[in-house]
């Protein structure tokens, strides 16, 4: 297996950029660590860009799944050698016959293939169950983004997905399925003026608070934080299991107190 290796993103890190070094930083270590990984955010805020750059930091050696509805997420070379990247897409039935392949295919054929890593480009509709089921059974390293501005928002639409795969939640176990299905939630927001921000990147506790899956804050941006994710915490509460992939949180700290 390939050791572990982070880029200095605090001596590269460029003014005015969506992630601080530090930020980048962890997130990296995150994607290492084969954590479960959530990008939530409206239409147009490039979630799907956070996805491709945390994608392409999956080591070579690791299998990888990409879904898609629509091949937009290039993380590895196509061509001869795939570099143990499989990609695959919904298709619709055509007029002359055929039939439909969805996302709750892709997800199932996907799982048989042993992904290390399954990187699914935005969670839309009932393939959550299938996704959530895959997560609760102790498949990591998954990437994926779902339409939502909030927390609030977030298990509303989760809640709405899963009830359109039969599965009928009240609020309550719906938080704490998301709480204990991903382990690292990135909150991407716009201002007014059309400037795109991370909000907030947090970890999941597992536990529910007032009703919505408890966020450990660990980075906070937004206009009062002149649109830097700046380090509000102390400690990962997932330093175990970054420890075990080589990494640790003392280099997030470390990067934080040189930028």
């Amino acid at each position: 297996l390939m050791e572990p290796e982070i880029p200095d993103y605090v001596a590269h890190e460029v003014k005015d950029s969506l992630l601080s070094g530090a930020a980048a930083t962890y997130l990296h270590a995150a994607v290492l660590a084969g954590l479960n990984i959530l990008i939530i955010g409206r239409t147009g805020v490039r979630k799907t860009s956070i996805l491709s750059a945390l994608g392409q930091k999956i080591p070579p050696d690791r299998r990888l799944l990409v879904l898609e509805d629509t091949r937009e997420l290039k993380l590895r070379p196509d061509g001869d050698r795939p570099m143990n990247c499989v990609y695959l897409v919904t298709r619709r039935k055509m007029l002359e016959g055929g039939i439909d392949i969805d996302m709750r295919h892709l997800i199932v054929a996907a799982l048989r293939q042993r992904p290390d890593h399954l990187v699914l480009g935005e969670a839309r509709g009932p393939e959550v169950y299938d996704l959530l089921n895959a997560m609760q059974t102790g498949h990591g390293g998954n990437l994926t983004s779902i339409h939502a501005n909030s927390l609030a928002e977030l298990s509303q639409r989760v809640g709405a997905m899963l009830y359109q795969a039969g599965v009928d939640m009240d609020a309550e176990r719906v938080a704490r399925l998301i709480g204990t299905s991903f382990d690292v939630g990135v909150t991407e927001m716009q201002d007014f003026d059309g400037r795109r921000y991370i909000l907030e990147i947090g970890e999941f506790s597992g536990e529910v608070a007032s009703g919505l899956p408890e966020l450990h804050k660990l980075f906070e941006g937004g206009a009062e934080r002149g649109y830097r994710p700046t380090l509000v915490a102390e400690r990962s509460i997932h330093s175990d299991l970054l420890r075990r992939a080589g990494v640790s949180f003392e280099m997030v700290l470390q990067a934080e107190r040189r930028g």
